[in-house]
């Protein structure tokens, strides 16, 4: 089929399922996590079937027991928590690693009797729609892994892509930024048929899974206005009182949404660092993001959104590694580095920009940013050379590397 592809965290749930019983896949709903524990599995149920959740509510203890053989794979685990608990009572007993695989659309933490009852028994990978090397068959990116790690940068990051390559990177970034990387939906070249398929996906996650981890009496209209709403302020600095105006939803209810709408894997919040605080958000999916915005949308911050939401898979499918990311701010809000990644060994800034040559404002919000941050780099990550037909790499100085999106978000 024209969406199935190979998946990059494969080696690392392989390597969870090494020590743990129990691997967890959760993700965004569609984002593929049955089709890959399928295949890793020997046994499937679903909790989608009413007579296998019944079989699960009725007697918990022989529904295990029948997961045959193994490993076995439950489905949309979080539909019945209730299971949780014999879960737990049968690895106290059973700690063979890669017995079960659990799959779910909501986050385990976020749901009590899931957390309460594995915490410590449960490995977890999080699946992420695709990125571009997954769509092209291409080993992982690995590129900005390697820089996280340098005090300064080497010549021989420099050079340049052979055209014809260029040509089909360029292509696939371009098919991204119109259809995101979500199985079922980034390979359908109907749009009518993929707006219904978006809008079903949509009205499914604010209707069903929203309310599993937070139970809101707000009127469906009014929550789709507020993710709209969001959508319209991706990696801005988000502004509880204009939302507020905007959508009547009051700060604390913005706070409990958002914490759901993480949760379901809609958004992403990203703190902000720098001279001020606060957080910014971000979609999961590029096209997803789009049909909420209903509006066309900022060439610059399309752009700005799929290079993190590329750069992220280097970093959430690395084994053992600890990561975060945020966005850094200056006080007034003139410099801004959309997004950065910290690891143990540094901290990157990473700008995004459409042009070939940074501006001086740019420059001036990398320097800021490696002022701040110890054991840091900048990247400023462009979109080819304009008018070469060359998509060279550029030291502009020890810490900051000019590179095409067509090196870092493919190498």
């Amino acid at each position: 089929m024209r969406h199935l592809r190979a998946r990059h965290g494969l080696g690392l749930f392989q390597n969870l399922s090494s020590f743990s019983p129990i691997v967890g896949i959760f993700g965004h709903r569609q984002v593929g996590k049955t089709t890959f524990a399928e295949k890793q599995g020997k046994a499937y149920r679903t909790f989608d079937s009413k007579s296998v959740r019944e079989s699960a509510e009725h007697n918990p203890e022989e529904f295990i027991a029948d997961l045959r053989p193994m490993p076995a794979v439950i489905d949309e685990c979080q539909m019945i928590p209730e299971l949780f608990s014999e879960l737990k009572e049968y690895v106290r007993t059973h700690k063979k690693p890669g017995q079960i695989i659990l799959t779910g659309s909501v986050r385990f933490s976020s749901r009590r009797a899931i957390r309460e009852s594995l915490t410590g028994r449960l490995a977890s990978l999080e699946l992420l729609p695709f990125c571009l090397t997954e769509i092209l068959g291409l080993p992982r990116a690995r590129l900005v892994l390697k820089l996280i790690q340098e005090s300064r940068l080497s010549p021989l990051l420099e050079g340049e892509l052979a055209s014809q390559e260029l040509k089909r990177r360029t292509g696939a970034i371009d098919d991204y930024l119109a259809c995101g990387g979500m199985p079922g939906l980034f390979a359908l070249r109907n749009p009518r048929l993929r707006a219904e398929k978006l809008r079903d996906q949509v009205d499914l996650i604010l209707s069903r899974d929203l309310q599993l981890v937070h139970s809101t009496t707000l009127p469906a209209m009014q929550i789709s206005e507020f993710v709209r709403e969001l959508s319209q302020g991706e990696l801005m600095p988000l502004r509880p009182s204009t939302l507020r105006k905007l959508t009547r939803v009051t700060e604390i209810t913005q706070k409990k949404l958002l914490e759901a709408l993480e949760a379901v894997f809609m958004v992403r919040p990203l703190p902000i660092e720098g001279y001020r605080r606060g957080i910014s958000v971000i979609f999961e999916d590029q096209l997803e993001r789009t049909y909420l915005l209903q509006e066309k949308t900022d060439p610059e911050l399309a752009f700005e959104a799929l290079v993190w939401r590329n750069m992220r898979a280097s970093f959430n499918y690395e084994t053992g590694l600890h990561w975060e990311t945020f966005q850094f701010l200056e006080k007034a809000g003139r410099r801004r580095v959309p997004f950065a990644f910290r690891t143990s060994e540094g901290s990157l800034a990473v700008l995004p920009i459409l042009d070939s040559t940074p501006s001086l404002e740019t420059l001036r919000s990398a320097r800021e940013f490696l002022a701040r941050y110890n054991r840091s780099l900048a990247l400023i990550v462009t979109r080819g050379q304009a008018g070469t037909g060359q998509a060279g790499t550029e030291i502009m100085d020890s810490r900051i590397l000019k590179v095409p999106a067509e090196r870092i978000l493919f190498e």
